[in-house]
């Protein structure tokens, strides 16, 4: 592969990771304004849905600290 195709093909990858992070972002919202969703979680405070949504980034934050040494590991 070129390493201009290389190039490109990394910043289309990482443009279409950050567009899916602010998509799960957005659906989570959505989620939690559901009826559904309240009612199976018993309505949980505002201190429990945050604590869901803290989950949600934190999962990507502790992803992200293992990405780069699998990229490495793995090419």
């Amino acid at each position: 592969m070129s390493r201009n195709r290389q190039t490109y093909m990394v910043g289309s990858v990482s443009a279409l990771g950050g567009f899916l992070f602010g998509y799960d972002t957005g659906v989570m919202s959505s989620i939690l304004e559901m009826d559904y969703w309240k009612d199976y979680f018993h309505k949980p405070s505002s201190t429990g849905v945050g604590v869901i949504v803290a989950m949600l980034t934190a999962g990507c934050f502790v992803g992200s600290l293992f990405a780069g040494w699998l990229a490495d590991r793995l090419s």
